[in-house]
């Protein structure tokens, strides 16, 4: 005999949560270098994913930070240039695909 719950969740594969009115729309995650520097020529010893200024998720390459947050189902930015990580400012950021 299958629990209450169990009937009710059976069948259902995901939720779907839709925001601004019922259209779909993707939470950005942005993929910086660390440590920060202004200095352009800086060594990078990992690479981090930011979602809402918060680091979640910490890799060894720019491709594995975003490969994850694309699968997480993000629309992924890095940096254009290293140095400037400034994520108020678009001209900064080029989406990844």
């Amino acid at each position: 005999m299958k629990s209450g719950l169990g009937n009710i969740c059976e069948g259902v594969r995901h939720i779907v949560v839709r925001k601004n009115g019922g259209k779909m729309s993707k939470q950005h995650a942005y993929v910086e270098h660390r440590p920060k520097s202004t200095d352009e020529h800086a060594a990078t010893e990992h690479q981090v994913v930011i979602v809402d200024g918060k680091e979640v998720k910490k890799t060894n390459t720019q491709k594995d930070a975003a490969d994850w947050a694309i699968n997480e189902g993000y629309s992924v930015h890095v940096a254009r240039e290293r140095h400037l990580q400034d994520r108020d400012k678009p001209a900064h950021w080029r989406k990844y695909d």
